[in-house]
């Protein structure tokens, strides 16, 4: 009985203490509750470890970006704002430099124009302006201002129109048999449209050259081009006015010279154009091209602002 107990209480202590057991003594210890309890011990453990990795994960960027704050707010030592100072004073310094050389260049190159700019004044333009033209074809930049230019050109076409105006009066209202008479007003809204016409036209035209002039190799100058032959002006309008003077006298001299005058002024723009250096063919099919389509809209603009004198020659041809 003894050695029974013995051996009973042996084998308990097997089973508890011994690492090296066979696989037949450990039938009676059940394996479900083994795979179970292993299970529920590896998930607490994930669910405990996650917790920790996340939180250590937060804590470190924390840091970074405490670091980062640290880092923007950190303010800048002595040393280093006095050399920030001296590199904005001396970058301040430069532009000052480069801004009055540039001025100083400024000043040399209007002093440079002074002298070689030519003196044409407004009586050799008017009696001359072929010497004129060559002396500003001379020099490769405007010698005119874009106001002077556009002052002039006006006053060209009102010169032009106002003799074509003064004409049209003239053979209405010397009709000995006609009833209807054109009086100043109408007269001076008729020679201003037709002014306006022809100084907007004039300016298309010019860009119309340029843009068929201008290549890859061939910068052609507008201004200058446009400066040489706005020299001729002040001729072509005191030849306008001698015109509109004859024509109010005797209309049959006045026209003849306003034609004269008209065809002297198509001579001097083509002369001016050439001394430009442009590409003569081109020029040439530009300034033909132009013409045509001024010309062509002109039928409809001279009938839509003239429709009262267009009916007035027609009494008078029907009378």
């Amino acid at each position: 009985m003894n050695r029974k107990l013995h051996l009973l209480n042996r084998r308990r202590n097997n089973v508890l203490v011994a690492r090296h057991v066979r696989a037949v003594s450990l039938r009676h210890v059940p394996h479900q509750y083994v795979c179970v309890n292993v299970k529920k011990e590896v998930q607490k453990d994930e669910k405990i470890e996650t917790p920790v990795v996340e939180k250590a994960n937060e804590k470190v960027e924390k840091a970074d970006k405490v670091e980062v704050i640290r880092q923007v707010k950190k303010r800048p030592t002595a040393e280093e704002k006095k050399e920030q100072k001296r590199l904005e004073k001396q970058a301040k310094n430069q532009k000052a430099k480069a801004k009055k050389a540039r001025k100083y260049q400024e000043k040399e190159d209007a002093l440079n124009r002074l002298i070689d700019e030519p003196s044409n004044s407004l009586f050799l333009m008017m009696i001359n302006p072929l010497l004129c033209m060559d002396r500003v074809a001379d020099v490769d930049y405007a010698t005119l201002s874009a106001g002077q230019r556009c002052v002039l050109n006006i006053l060209k076409w009102i010169a032009f129109s106002s003799c074509i105006a003064i004409g049209i009066s003239h053979l209405i209202n010397l009709e000995p048999f006609g009833f209807a008479r054109l009086n100043f007003t109408a007269t001076a809204n008729l020679a201003f449209k037709i002014a306006a016409y022809g100084f907007i036209f004039e300016y298309l035209i010019t860009y119309l050259i340029k843009l068929a002039c201008t290549n890859k190799t061939i910068l052609v100058d507008r201004d200058r081009m446009v400066s040489i032959c706005t020299i001729a002006v002040p001729f072509k309008i005191v030849m306008y006015v001698i015109s509109a003077c004859l024509i109010a006298y005797n209309t049959m001299i006045g026209y003849a010279f306003f034609f004269t005058a008209a065809f002297v002024s198509i001579l001097l723009t083509g002369y001016g154009l050439n001394k430009t250096s442009l590409p003569h063919k081109r020029a040439m099919l530009a300034l033909i091209a132009g013409i045509f389509v001024a010309m062509s809209v002109f039928g409809m603009y001279f009938t839509f602002i003239a429709k009262d004198i267009i009916q007035i020659f027609m009494n008078i041809l029907n009378i």
